[in-house]
Parts: structure tokens; C-alpha cells; sequence
């Protein structure tokens, strides 16, 4: 069914213009005259009822954040649901806001400390979830799989996994040693709160995309955040960091050992890795392409992470020595 017919069918409306929003790598968005959004979701990932039960786990996470005061925009129900199926087609709707996403260099101290308390209070709430906490496997990172395929159809990758290899594989020892020194208790985090999934009103956050919600060593999670939006082209802006630290701990000491903190922080980057690496060897031209396009970018992140990793380190023993 076109997205014409879906649209009439469900918001009861003659849409005029229907605009691909390009966000995303494995969903489609489309803005629907200034007024809706709908989110059409990539079918191998809803395609079955423990896929979309799963996908229905998280709208139901972000609905109970938004009943807890936490800043969110959530999935329209319409006839009872927030997941709809027309064909081999998934959806769901939104309503539009005007907000927008900012890059690192604009968060000023009013948008950390709002983010911040937002971040905080979201930890704290007892979302009585479906979603399972799960203790989180050691990842294997088989980098021979790839080299041996890259060595023929891909030198531009070859060469820079082959450079960066011991610092792969190193990091990735490092993050499953680290897991077993966590004690915190894992509490429901977003995720993945990157600047396209934060939409500002001014200086009041919107946590948008839910998609990577699930239960997380909250120290670990915010960690995640507060490096990446204070990080401008590989560059820790260590005041920024500083006062996210200080705004979310508020002068307690951390619970966690900090190395472990720090290496963990990357397990899902490093997950997000093992994943695009498979999909720089798929058949199709248009997954290899988004794979490659993604390994070169983690490997970059995890490069800039460890030449700031003394900096980090410091503003978290600077919390613990008040």
C-alpha cells in the first residue's frame, strides 16, 4: 500500500506533501504536511510477533518516561495500537514538533544541566518494564573473518582494520574483563541519546528514538552521553564533560571502578562494530556500503575515546577525592 492510501486510511487526512526526513540508517521517516510524522520501520527487524513485540516493549518504555515527567515524544495510538502493518509494510505515527537537534558545539551550560537532570531522573524511575534485564555477554571479535575478505575485494578497509587491529582487539579484552567488575544495578537507559535523538525547545531536551532503550549500568550509560556531546572533532571540551559530571553525581563518589566505567562505556559501540563489520561483506551493495561506511567511523570514535581517556579519567577522580 502506498503511503498516500496508509495515511488516509489511518490519520483520515488528503496528505499534500510528504517529505523523506533522511534520518536513520534502519528506518525511513517521512514528515507528513508539517503536522505528523510516520516512521516506517525496516521489515527484517519487525518482521515476526517476537520482533514486534519487542519493538512495542520500547514505545511502552517511552510512554512511561513521558508519564514520569521525563521530555519525550511518543507513538499516536490509533485503534488501539502503536505499531500498524499494511502489507509487508510496518509503522507507526507521531505527531511533528518544531524542535531541533543541535551538534556538541552549541550545547551551552543551560542545555547540559536541563539534559542532565533529565538523564538523572530517568534512571531513578521503576519503569516496570517487559523488557528483560539481561547481563550482557562477552563480545567475540573474530577480525581474520573479515581481513581474509577484505584482502581481496576491499583494500581501503584492510588496510584499516589491519592498522588498527591491536587496538581493537585490545579495547575489546578490556570491555569483557570489565563487565565482571560492574556491581551497580542496571536500571532502564535510552541508549542512545546522540544529538539527532535530543530535540531542544529552547533549552528544554526532548529524548526522542527509543529504538536501543533496555537496562544498562546507568554510570556506564551516562558516561556514553556526556562524552559525545562534549567531544567536537575527536576534542574532549573538558568543562562541558566537568559539569555533566557534576550536575549527574552531585559530589557522590562513584560506585564503579572507573577504568571498568570508562572501558564498558564502549560495549555498545563495540557491538555496533561486530555488527557492521557483517554487514561490510553482505551480498547487497547498499548494506556492504553502510557497513563500511560505519566500521570506518567506530574505529575513528574509538581512536579519539582513548586519546581522551586520561582526561576523562581525571574528572572522575577529581568527583571521587571531594
Amino acid at each position: 500500500m502506498k503511503l498516500n492510501n496508509i495515511i488516509k486510511k489511518y490519520l483520515k487526512i488528503d496528505a499534500s506533501k510528504i517529505y523523506d526526513m533522511q534520518i536513520g540508517s534502519q528506518n525511513k521517516t517521512y514528515l507528513i504536511d508539517n503536522n505528523y510524522v510516520i516512521k516506517v520501520y525496516n521489515k527484517d527487524t519487525i518482521n515476526s510477533e517476537e520482533k514486534r513485540l519487542k519493538r512495542e516493549q520500547k514505545d511502552i518504555v517511552s510512554i512511561e518516561a513521558k508519564r514520569n515527567n521525563i521530555n519525550t515524544i511518543t507513538p499516536m495510538k490509533i485503534n488501539g495500537k502503536y505499531i500498524h502493518k499494511e502489507g509487508n509494510t510496518y509503522f507507526s505515527f507521531y505527531p511533528y514538533t518544531n524542535y531541533k537537534s543541535v551538534e556538541p558545539k552549541d550545547i551551552n551550560d543551560a542545555k547540559i544541566i536541563n539534559l542532565t537532570n533529565q538523564i538523572k531522573k530517568m534512571h531513578k524511575i521503576d519503569f516496570m518494564s517487559p523488557i528483560e534485564d539481561k547481563k550482557l555477554d562477552k563480545q567475540i571479535l573474530n577480525l581474520d573473518r573479515y581481513l581474509v575478505i577484505y584482502e581481496k575485494t576491499n583494500k581501503d578497509l584492510f588496510d584499516i582494520v589491519t592498522k588498527n587491529r591491536q587496538m581493537l582487539e585490545i579495547l575489546s579484552n578490556f570491555i569483557n574483563t570489565s563487565l565482571d567488575n560492574l556491581k551497580t544495578k542496571n536500571v532502564i537507559c535510552h541508549n542512545d541519546l546522540k544529538p539527532a535523538n535530543i530535540l531542544w525547545n529552547n533549552d528544554i531536551p526532548y529524548l526522542v528514538d527509543w529504538d536501543a532503550c533496555g537496562y544498562s549500568n546507568p554510570s556506564c550509560a551516562f558516561n556514553e552521553y556526556a562524552y559525545f556531546l562534549s567531544t567536537e572533532q575527536g576534542i574532549l571540551n573538558e568543562e562541558k564533560f566537568r559539569l555533566f559530571v557534576n550536575t549527574y553525581y552531585e559530589n557522590n563518589k562513584l560506585e564503579d571502578d572507573i577504568d571498568s566505567i570508562l572501558y564498558v562505556t564502549l560495549y555498545g559501540k563495540m557491538s555496533w562494530l561486530i555488527y557492521s563489520l557483517e554487514r561490510s561483506i553482505y551480498i547487497s551493495q547498499d548494506e556492504r556500503h553502510e557497513g563500511e561506511k560505519a566500521v570506518k567511523g567506530i574505529i575513528d570514535s574509538f581512536n579519539s575515546y582513548l586519546r581522551n581517556y586520561n582526561k576523562v579519567k581525571k574528572i572522575y577522580e577529581e568527583l571521587n577525592e571531594k
